[in-house]
């Protein structure tokens, strides 16, 4: 199974549209990249295995694999965006700010939930792509993607 990330470059942080196919997920918000900082930056566009991980710490996240420059990164829930984005993709189900999301919980517990549907945590990748090469795949309007959303949940 393969998500898609498709990313807008901002100087407050990079914003995200999560797909599945054709099917919207969630938005996502990252550290912006920093070409002086690498290790403090978003990670690098490119093709990632995803893991499934559950901690005290952290509950259920994912992890990406083999991330250049980095020890660890993941896809993680937070409860406030900024500087808590370190090595961390962060789902959101909409933008407050550049940099800046809502609802990190709802929109990871989408994520399971669609691969628990799915069953599709078990061979999982992440495409990081920049938003120019999304071809035609549309975001939907803020109504159908809360309807979308709410079957996940």
């Amino acid at each position: 199974m393969e998500l898609q990330l498709f990313r807008e470059y901002l100087k407050e942080g990079t914003h995200g549209e999560l797909f599945y196919k054709d099917l919207f997920i969630c938005y996502t918000v990252e550290r912006p990249w920093l070409l002086q900082d690498p290790s403090g930056s978003c990670v690098k566009e490119g093709h990632y295995r995803l893991t499934y991980c559950h901690d005290q710490r952290n509950r259920e996240h994912f992890q990406l694999m083999d991330t250049p420059g980095k020890r660890i990164y993941r896809i993680n829930s937070i409860r406030k965006f900024g500087k808590s984005l370190v090595s961390c993709i962060a789902p959101a189900l909409w933008f407050t700010a550049p940099g800046q999301g809502a609802y990190s919980l709802h929109a990871k517990n989408a994520i399971l939930k669609l691969l628990d549907e799915t069953e599709g945590a078990d061979d999982l990748w992440l495409q990081i792509l920049p938003a120019s090469k999304r071809n035609g795949i549309q975001v939907k309007e803020s109504n159908e993607i809360k309807e979308s959303l709410n079957r996940y949940i």
